[in-house]
């Protein structure tokens, strides 16, 4: 800009009195227009005459840049509708161009802002250059933006569609936005029906008035500024009757500003959770229930094994030391009861492991009912002679004589609750045996056993307990009257396995009554009539010679007693390998061999697989039969993988070897 110059006269100086004077009212004038277009006024008539001109242009210039700044204030607005002088103003002109290209410019702008970035501006040139790579990189922001919504979008879908829980989202005044595809699935509504809906009017058909009230609470805290809410609840939303236990987690949204805009609300289904950590903790609680149970089953043990040991020891040194031989016959009585009470315990032991192991048998057979009676009255009648008690047994006459059971293990059922009812029964108390036919199927019949005993009865609250293993009503039981505390479960396995029930009905004080109830098939008498006639046939064994492998001593005088009216002839063999000797130095010899397995030397199944592969006459054919005290599923299994033929076990039966030496000498 180049400077302006003013000359003064003589004159001009004595009217204007002083140059500063006048400078200083141009520039507060000036300053004025410039800053306060209100307040700005210029007098030029006062002016000095030679300042007179100069005062004029200023005043034109003031208007012209209020002019101008009315206008641009009015395009700062986007007033573009403001009409521009056409005369009387240099600047008007080129105002006027300005003012149609920012009118223009503004109309771009707004068509960018709508989204058409196609706009560009072809003058104004810097100004159109920045302009146009604004719209271009608007342009291209919007197609990321566009792209990155839409991958948001499907990933949000896929959340929505994918997750196991049920999810909702409801904005600031409650209403739901969003939802998952399992509550869809849940509540049978399209994602349309669910949208505006409060939870309230989602949940109204699946939930109590207690829990809407309770979360309308939870919603409106969180709304007003309130923390996350877990809450856990039972709810039917499928409407199946079958509840689920679900934590609800209920949290604001907040925006980017920290306002809140809605609320999240997350199902997490906690059903197996929940039932695995029960289930986690009954089983430990019902794991130190047995390990106290199992311990105390111990304590008892040692006591019952102990007291017919005692017994057994003691008369054993009685009638060992005296002359009187009825004396000693009473020793000898004492001995037996007290050894084959001991061996009751043992058998009790046994088949509890079997029965926790699963591997119990039992062998369907024909068997004779009123023989089965007539033993075990046999076996009790000894019990209830000792307290003056007395024995009635009450057989249905429908019963058919012959049934397909196990007859030791049924029997063992029934000795088991008589010698309990024996147990528990005062002196000159009654105890009755009642069997009875309650169904007939054909070849088919119901039978119930019942025993009846007026004794001390059972509480009904104990009543669960008696068929739990280990278990006896209370302590004092097994202090007053003895037992283990396995038989009742062992009945009740057993009784189970022939497809029965047992129960008990009672009252404390007042007896008891407990009754066994199976279904079987009827049997014709061929059985019995084979045993009869195995019976009749017993000298026949005098024709023949056994070889049985016995390491001891006890043993070998036990078996040959039992076997010697049978008049078969025996020898012995001390150890495996003397087996295989005797056997193989004379195959003709021998007709069977018993075998035992835990032996010096060489062991029973070792033995056994010599004399199968010797390649020796008869090394193949002749019956070797186990007789040992292992007599657990697999021992049986492995005797037979071994090469023997059947199975005895310890303690012998001389009933049970008559029958098998039947079955392969006869």
């Amino acid at each position: 800009m180049s400077a302006c110059t003013i000359n003064y006269t003589e004159s001009d100086r004595h009217e204007a009195g002083s140059s500063n004077l006048v400078a200083e009212t141009l520039f507060n004038y000036l300053h004025d227009v410039i800053y306060d277009p209100a307040r700005a006024s210029l007098n030029v008539e006062e002016l000095p005459e030679s300042f007179r001109d100069f005062g004029y242009g200023l005043r034109y210039f003031s208007e012209c840049v209020m002019e101008t700044k009315k206008l641009a204030s009015a395009l700062a607005r986007g007033d573009l509708n403001m009409d521009v002088p056409s005369s009387g103003n240099e600047i008007a002109s080129p105002l006027k161009s300005l003012h149609a290209s920012l009118k223009h410019l503004t109309w771009q702008t707004q068509q960018v802002a709508e989204g058409d970035y196609q706009q560009r501006v072809k003058f104004m040139g810097d100004f159109a250059i920045a302009f146009n790579s604004m719209a271009q990189q608007l342009e291209e922001r919007n197609k990321y933006a566009i792209r990155e919504r839409s991958r948001l979008s499907q990933y949000i879908s896929l959340f929505l569609s994918n997750t196991p829980n049920v999810l909702l989202v409801f904005d600031a005044e409650g209403k739901s936005v969003l939802a998952s595809r399992v509550y869809e699935q849940h509540s049978g509504l399209s994602s349309e029906e669910i949208q505006g809906r409060t939870f309230r009017e989602l949940f109204s058909t699946v939930a109590s008035e207690e829990f809407l009230k309770h979360m309308d609470t939870v919603i409106r805290d969180i709304t007003n500024g309130g923390p996350v809410v877990n809450i856990e609840q039972d709810l039917d939303l499928s409407l199946d009757g079958k509840p689920r236990t679900y934590i609800i987690n209920v949290s604001p949204m907040t925006g980017e500003n920290g306002c809140f805009i809605g609320i999240f609300v997350d199902f997490n289904d906690m059903t197996e959770i929940i039932q695995a950590k029960h289930d986690a903790e009954h089983a430990r609680e019902l794991a130190e229930h047995s390990a106290k149970a199992k311990s105390d089953f111990l304590a008892r043990m040692s006591h019952e094994i102990r007291t017919p040991m005692n017994a057994i020891i003691g008369m054993s040194s009685i009638g060992e030391n005296s002359a009187d031989p009825e004396r000693k016959d009473y020793s000898f009585k004492k001995i037996g009861a007290a050894s084959t009470h001991l061996l009751g315990i043992i058998n009790d032991i046994l088949d509890m492991s079997k029965i926790e192991a699963n591997k119990i048998e039992l062998l369907f057979e024909e068997m004779n009912v009123k023989s089965m009676f007539s033993n075990i009255k046999s076996i009790i009648n000894c019990q209830v002679s000792d307290k003056y008690q007395t024995l009635i047994l009450d057989i249905d006459p429908d019963i058919p004589e012959f049934i397909i059971s196990d007859n030791q293990r049924l029997a063992q059922v029934l000795t088991n609750l008589l010698s309990n009812a024996v147990k528990f029964t005062p002196e000159y108390g009654s105890i009755t045996l009642k069997a009875m036919k309650t169904a007939d199927y054909g070849g088919r019949c119901t039978i119930q056993f019942s025993v009846i005993d007026t004794g001390i009865g059972i509480p009904k609250e104990k009543q669960r307990q008696l068929f739990i293993p280990f278990e006896q009503v209370d302590g004092s039981i097994s202090r007053k009257y003895g037992g283990t505390g396995l038989g009742l479960a062992i009945s009740k396995s057993i009784i189970e396995m022939m497809s029965g029930r047992i129960w008990v009905e009672s009252e404390q004080g007042m007896g008891a009554s407990f009754t066994a109830e199976i279904t079987c098939d009827k049997g014709d008498g061929s059985s019995s009539r084979k045993r009869n006639e195995i019976n009749s046939f017993k000298e026949v064994f005098s024709k023949n010679r056994i070889l049985i492998a016995e390491d001891v001593d006890i043993n070998r005088e036990i078996i040959s007693s039992l076997l010697e009216e049978t008049g078969i002839e025996i020898n012995f063999a001390p150890d495996g390998g003397e087996t295989v000797r005797m056997f193989t130095e004379n195959p003709e010899l021998y007709d069977l061999i018993l075998m035992d397995i835990q032996m010096p030397v060489m062991d029973g199944y070792e033995a056994t697989r010599q004399i199968r592969s010797s390649g020796l006459e008869r090394s193949e054919s002749i019956p070797i039969i186990a007789m040992t005290a292992n007599v657990f599923k697999e021992d049986i299994e492995r005797c037979r993988a071994a090469g023997m033929d059947d199975h005895l076990g310890k303690p012998v039966d001389i009933n049970e070897v008559i029958v098998k030496l039947s079955e392969y000498l006869l």
